[in-house]
């Protein structure tokens, strides 16, 4: 009986090992900490930064459009593109206002993940998202410039200069919108495979 007693007490005994050994490993590797609203925000700041690139390439097409209608004369059809221009300027500016939201909830979490280094590419990532929110509000002024240059265009005014000027700095914009947004996404790509 005392050495089934010693089996029984040295299975026990190995069991714990074993327990502590899982339990330990499995803690370690499961120590990583990453908030839920940290994750939506993340998610749902790509899509809108996603949302507001194609909004901005539209803009930037259709911002050509007006210039090429403007040179042929046809200022009906450039100014129905350009109301067209800034509806999407509206809606532009409503998503930068939910980006700027999620950016704010990623930023307040950001002290709450636990990730092993991995934060400073998360921070990197936001960093690059305000970036686009910057350049948008340059963007967005530079369009209004655009509109009150072209319609003193309409009535006459010779301001050629100052309309392709103002089309140079819009698509250098949102040239940087994109770059800013590829480096964004580069950066939340290090930050998932920091965390493996």
């Amino acid at each position: 009986m005392a050495f089934l007693r010693g089996k029984k007490f040295y299975l026990i005994f190995v069991l714990l090992i074993l327990g502590s050994y899982w339990l330990i490993n499995f803690s370690y590797t499961k120590s990583i900490n990453i908030p839920e609203a940290f994750n939506l925000s993340r998610m749902q700041t790509a899509l809108i930064s996603e949302e507001i690139i194609n909004l901005s390439n539209q803009i930037k097409t259709g911002v050509s459009k007006v210039n090429e209608l403007e040179e042929k004369k046809d200022y009906k059809g450039a100014f129905n593109t350009l109301s067209e221009i800034n509806l999407k300027i509206l809606d532009v500016r409503a998503k930068a206002f939910e980006l700027s939201k999620d950016l704010q909830t990623m930023t307040l979490e950001l002290n709450n993940i636990k990730a092993g280094g991995a934060e400073k590419f998360a921070l990197a990532s936001i960093t690059n998202r305000v970036t686009i929110i910057n350049h948008l509000i340059n963007y967005t002024d530079y369009l209004s410039q655009l509109n009150s240059a072209l319609e003193k265009r309409f009535y006459g005014k010779d301001n050629k200069d100052e309309i392709l000027s103002l089309i140079n700095k819009i698509n250098a914009e949102v040239d940087a919108i994109n770059e800013a947004n590829e480096k964004a996404k580069a950066d939340i790509q290090k930050f998932d495979e920091a965390l493996k």
